[in-house]
């Protein structure tokens, strides 16, 4: 009965991780056009009273064109709000 109940937590617990990512898309735009970003966050806990959260950022056709140009690596600066 206790693993029964112990598989149950677990299920549920991936069911929560799961349903506290939110995916968007929105668009970033840079000198040389406009390229589709995608914006990932997910929910990983608490730390004492601290929410911890996780926020990817991906824009593959933007990383195809500077890899074509021979771009290896960039770094830049996040500007925004979270709302």
């Amino acid at each position: 009965m206790k693993r029964l109940a112990a598989a149950i937590s677990v299920v549920w617990i991936a069911a929560i991780a799961l349903a506290q990512t939110d995916k968007r898309q929105t668009t970033l735009q840079t000198p040389k056009g406009r390229f589709p970003l995608q914006v990932t966050a997910e929910y990983l806990g608490m730390a004492g009273a601290k929410t911890v959260v996780r926020i990817r950022l991906a824009a593959p056709e933007l990383a195809r064109a500077a890899l074509a140009r021979g771009m290896r690596a960039f770094a830049g600066e996040l500007r925004g709000n979270f709302l």
